[in-house]
């Protein structure tokens, strides 16, 4: 399952965001590959602050959440953003249910690997799809983008950085135990 979940660290989804966004720029697309970028960085700075909320107050103990997946949330965002970008016009239909699947494998992938329970990769997947939902209520007469290059970058990303993790959340608990 960490094959899986790897799939949406940061260390692979931040890299593969900048690809795609320099190819949209390179295909001339740069309105709506920057909203999209937009959009993830909304949903990850929402993520963060949830997760500082929880580590600062005792509260999140009480509902069941001590941290929102932000695997969960970029895996919707970052992976259901490409398919949008891709596929809008042609298959709505099909961008949507691979999000979902997407979205579904990942979160399922860190509850078995321990790192979260059902409710915070629930909380993670409904900040992702906000965060998506922007992006098609505010992008919808954006043209697709020429699917090619986005794969081909998007594959050469993965295939150099998967398996490669960034510590984002300890770092974020040593600071936050600091003040």
């Amino acid at each position: 399952m960490f094959y899986i979940t790897n799939f949406a660290d940061a260390a692979v989804v931040l890299p593969l965001m900048l690809a795609v966004w320099a190819v949209g720029v390179w295909q001339r697309c740069v309105s709506i590959v920057s909203l999209w970028v937009a959009c993830v960085g909304a949903v990850w700075l929402a993520v963060l602050c949830l997760k500082v909320v929880c580590l600062v107050t005792s509260a999140s103990h009480t509902i069941g959440i001590s941290s929102p997946s932000g695997h969960t949330a970029s895996a919707c965002v970052v992976y259901g953003g490409i398919a949008w970008l891709l596929g809008h016009r042609r298959a709505p239909i099909l961008v949507w249910m691979t999000v979902f699947a997407l979205t579904m494998t990942v979160g399922m992938s860190r509850i078995v690997v321990g790192a979260h329970n059902a409710a915070e990769v629930a909380l993670g997947a409904i900040i992702g799809a906000c965060g998506l939902a922007v992006l098609h209520l505010t992008g919808d007469t954006s043209p697709d983008m020429r699917p090619r290059p986005v794969i081909v970058a998007a594959v050469l990303v993965i295939a150099l950085l998967h398996g490669t993790t960034l510590p984002i959340e300890k770092v974020m608990q040593r600071i936050v135990r600091t003040w």
